[in-house]
């Protein structure tokens, strides 16, 4: 499994689209919605990725009897395909990821561009005034 972003770099939320979730879970059980709600969360946390272990997901998931294993098994089926490398995936989380990030960049480049100007260096060594000052002083 891939390792998982930051603390620091965690994303502690994503855009849901209310009209999309419920078409999109339209005949789904109660306990599959809330597996779904789960998994997605689960999944946006750990840097768009679930654990490959099915004991440690399970136990992430709170899935401790045979229904709420089976329901998210069904929803891992439905919802997150495998990618090439056998991990699952959630496209519209990927995408929204994604697009987080490149606003991210964007937003760097163009703060690190508008003060590229600004940027003072300090100076190596005092001002002669200063050093004057200082030696003035030293006779109290």
């Amino acid at each position: 499994m891939a390792a998982s972003r930051k603390k620091s770099d965690r994303l502690s939320w994503y855009k849901q689209d209310a009209g999309g979730f419920v078409a999109e879970t339209a005949g789904l059980s109660l306990r599959h919605i809330g597996a779904y709600a789960a998994l997605k969360s689960l999944y946006w946390l750990l840097g768009n990725r679930l654990p490959s272990d099915r004991a440690i997901l399970m136990r992430k998931m709170f899935a401790f009897t045979p229904e709420d294993v089976t329901a998210i098994e069904e929803v891992l089926a439905e919802f997150f395909p495998l990618d090439d490398e056998g991990q699952h995936c959630h496209l519209l989380l990927d995408e929204q990821l994604a697009e987080v990030q490149n606003e991210s960049v964007a937003k760097k480049a163009a703060a690190d561009k508008r003060w590229e100007g600004n940027r003072t260096v300090p100076p190596t060594s005092a001002p002669k005034a200063i050093l004057d000052d200082a030696e003035d002083s030293a006779d109290f």
